[in-house]
């Protein structure tokens, strides 16, 4: 192509270019993506901790967390966080990102959109109102979600985050297996999932250890979700 070409086509290749970056805002804005994962290289991992708080496990984490210099993500409940602020403010204090896990823990697709709206929008401001963060990630209960649930979260500035690995399964019975399974699945910029509230987390608080010194042995570093998905 000659220069003269090469030149009268830049302005048709800019607006091009304009347009299609404006369908693919429009598409996230309209079906936004649910994040399983951050997209890198480095052996960066994140765990995250869902349910709580509970003072019958999430203290004890926070430890346990506290004695390997790891900061985590905690998806807390809101009617967890009302009979338990103090545990809020902890997790908080402590230095670890807090995340939207509903306020009743119902499954979300089930819902209308207000009802998903109230959901989302509750927690966040109890969040708010105890730790002064604002929250950046919603994990629908049960992993139970839909367009409008996806929708409704961008609409209030956030995004949905899944998980890539996770420690607990119902056939689980001893710690070590699960501190090896996340081992076995954890890749770069992987997601963790674990727990601290609902169900019996014992096993959990003792597999949480391992799954620190397995995974620095790897030469993983932790990091919370803001630090590897911004």
């Amino acid at each position: 192509m000659t220069r003269y070409g090469i030149r009268n086509a830049v302005p048709f290749l800019t607006a091009a270019l304009a347009v299609s970056y404006f369908c693919l805002n429009l598409v996230y804005y309209f079906i936004p993506p649910v994040i399983y994962r951050g997209i890198t290289d480095e052996k960066i991992v994140a765990l995250t901790f869902d349910d709580g708080p509970d003072p019958r496990y999430s203290p004890e984490i926070v430890r346990i967390l506290d004695d390997y210099q790891v900061k985590a993500t905690f998806f807390v409940v809101g009617e967890q966080v009302e009979k338990y602020p103090e545990l809020l403010q902890m997790e908080s204090d402590a230095g670890h990102e807090i995340a939207n896990h509903s306020y009743t823990h119902r499954n979300m697709d089930t819902l209308d959109r207000i009802s998903v709206r109230d959901e989302i929008t509750r927690t966040n401001g109890i969040i708010y109102r105890y730790t002064g963060q604002d929250v950046k990630w919603f994990r629908p209960p049960r992993r139970k979600y839909d367009l409008k649930v996806k929708q409704e979260t961008k609409y209030q500035g956030m995004d949905t985050v899944l998980w890539t690995s996770v420690a607990e399964t119902k056939r689980t019975n001893d710690s070590e297996e699960m501190a090896l399974r996340v081992a076995q699945q954890v890749r770069p910029g992987g997601i963790v999932l674990l727990h601290d509230s609902r169900l019996d987390r014992t096993l959990t608080v003792e597999a949480l250890p391992r799954i620190i010194e397995i995974l620095q042995k790897q030469g993983y570093r932790f990091v919370t979700l803001s630090e590897m998905l911004e």
